[in-house]
């Protein structure tokens, strides 16, 4: 994957795009569509797996480590934390503990946050019986 300027692109890829919307949007064929929009069949099917228009929600993933007192509820409770704040749990890998100490490393999709982001890990910093929270990495 690359992200390139518009302005360096042929503007075929624009018009597959445009046919391929048509054809969602309309419902109609694809030579319609690409009579429509002035281009051959062929380089509609050439490109059309290709080129997209970006999405307004990409998503933003975030891995975060918790380092928790070994005790009943405590990822209950963040997972709890990550929901209020509207982020959406995408994998979960809990260590056994040791010496009463337990790490826990939580990938999430935090698109649809409702506090920023740093509000966000400091509720979680916040929850009984963790200890630490470290955002390993943060797209």
């Amino acid at each position: 994957m690359l992200l390139v300027h518009r302005s360096i692109l042929p503007d075929n890829y624009f018009q597959v795009i445009e046919a391929r919307e048509l054809i969602e949007k309309d419902n109609i064929s694809v030579s319609e569509a690409c009579k429509k929009v002035g281009i051959s069949r062929n380089t509609y099917y050439k490109y059309k797996d290709y080129v997209f228009r970006p999405r307004g929600n990409t998503g933003k993933k975030a891995i975060v480590s918790f380092k928790v007192e070994d005790s009943k509820g405590v990822l209950s409770n963040i997972l709890k934390g990550i929901y209020a704040s509207g982020g959406n749990i995408i994998a979960i890998n809990q260590d056994a503990p040791i010496n009463n100490i337990a790490y826990i490393v939580i990938t999430m999709d935090m698109a649809d946050l409702n506090v920023s982001f740093d509000d966000a890990m400091e509720a979680l910093k916040n929850i009984k019986d963790v200890k630490a929270v470290n955002v390993i990495s943060y797209e």
